[in-house]
């Protein structure tokens, strides 16, 4: 009698969600450094928005949020 060993492959998703500067992209390094010995894939979003040209800065207004329309 022949015996099979079988590897069940776990896939886990995790999307850490908060607002800016709260800690995401830490505990997803943190999250990375445990799994050293697993695969794991980090989409970041950090530099999701391109850099503004000169005339592009020249036209940005920032008024705080309770003085906008």
């Amino acid at each position: 009698m022949e015996t099979v060993t079988t590897h069940k492959h776990l896939t886990s998703l995790c999307g850490p969600a908060g607002g800016t500067a709260s800690g995401k992209t830490t505990v997803c390094d943190s999250i990375m450094q445990r799994l050293h010995d697993q695969c794991v894939v980090m989409l970041s979003q950090d530099s999701f928005y391109r850099g503004l040209t000169n005339a592009e800065i020249a036209n940005v207004t920032c008024a705080p949020p309770h003085t906008a329309p």
